[in-house]
Formats: C-alpha cells, sequence, structure tokens
C-alpha cells in the first residue's frame, strides 16, 4: 500500500506478488518503487501510475535489496548468500558477487555510487568496489 503520510490516508494498493513482500526501495527521486517477495521476484513499479512496469525472476529469496544513488543499478541480496548487480532500466544481470556463506541480508551504496556495502548473518561485512559495468576491481 502507498499511504500519505501527513494525512495518513491510503493512495494505493500496489498487487502482482504472489507470496510475503520481504523488502521495499525507492529509487532517489521517488518516482520508482522495487519490492521483493518469497516468489523469487523483484518487482519495479510506477509510482505515478501505480502499477508494475518489469519483473525480475531470481533464484532464492531476495531479503534485501538497494537502489544505487544515480539509480541505474539495483542491488539484491539473497539466501544464498550471494549479492547481484542489476541494470535497474532493464532488469538485465550486471553481476554476481559471491562471499558470504550465510543468507546476505542488509545492503547499502556509498554516496558516490562506487562502493556496495553487504552484511550477512554469517557475521560479516564485505565492502565490494563498483567499476564501469558493476564488476568488482
Amino acid at each position: 500500500m502507498l499511504w500519505d503520510f501527513p494525512s495518513g490516508k491510503k493512495r494505493a494498493t500496489l498487487e502482482g506478488h504472489t507470496d510475503d513482500v520481504t523488502c521495499v526501495a525507492f529509487d532517489r527521486k521517488g518516482k520508482t518503487l522495487f519490492s521483493s517477495s518469497h516468489d523469487n521476484t523483484v518487482k519495479v513499479w510506477d509510482v505515478a501510475q501505480k502499477k508494475s512496469t518489469a519483473s525480475i525472476d531470481v533464484e532464492t529469496w531476495v531479503l534485501t535489496l538497494a537502489v544505487s544513488p544515480d539509480s541505474t543499478m539495483l542491488a539484491t541480496g539473497l539466501t544464498d548468500g550471494t549479492v547481484q548487480l542489476w541494470d535497474a532500466a532493464s532488469g538485465k544481470e550486471l553481476a554476481t558477487l559471491e562471499g558470504h556463506t550465510d543468507h546476505a541480508c542488509s545492503l547499502s551504496f556509498s554516496p558516490d555510487g562506487r562502493f556496495l556495502a553487504s552484511g550477512s548473518h554469517d557475521g560479516t561485512v564485505k565492502l565490494w568496489r563498483l567499476v564501469g559495468d558493476a564488476k568488482r576491481e
């Protein structure tokens, strides 16, 4: 559901996932919303139109997601411990970052978008340097 915070009024209900929603994140301008679900999808929502404009299929549950500061990249943290990077506009997978041994449960881009931090249930935080096509340097 989308709510108007000052008035407390419901603006819309976004329907499209077939199982529990696990995480949501807005792009920087607040025009696009990304949501992940136990249905193994990430939905891309046009907030003004209140409809899903794309769906990304993933191999396993997405526990967390983050949008890069320039809104061009989406990062997803999966239950298999990997972090996947996606082109936010096309939904094309850019890279899979491996290194955690348990669920990747927290993600955050640096303000300049050059780094991605990932936290895991394995007790580690990893800092990934992103370059050009989102591959590690």
